[in-house]
């Protein structure tokens, strides 16, 4: 919280934050930089396809027959 995203347990709260950043382009522009840097480094589609990938390529190597 506060460093890759911003979470309100309630509506109040999440309007508090809203505000507070709406105030502080500084701080908004470091958050915004930080979640674009988490998201491209842990959901980058290659990161998050390469389980399903590993998954396939048994399946890819064999030869298909007649269904």
């Amino acid at each position: 919280h506060g460093r890759d995203v911003v979470v309100a347990d309630d509506e109040p709260a999440l309007v508090a934050a809203v505000v507070e950043l709406l105030g502080d382009p500084g701080r908004r522009q470091r958050l915004g930089a930080a979640a674009r840097r988490l998201v491209e480094a842990r959901y980058d589609w290659s990161r998050c396809l390469a389980p399903l990938e590993t998954l396939y390529e048994p399946l890819l190597a064999r030869k298909a027959g007649p269904c």
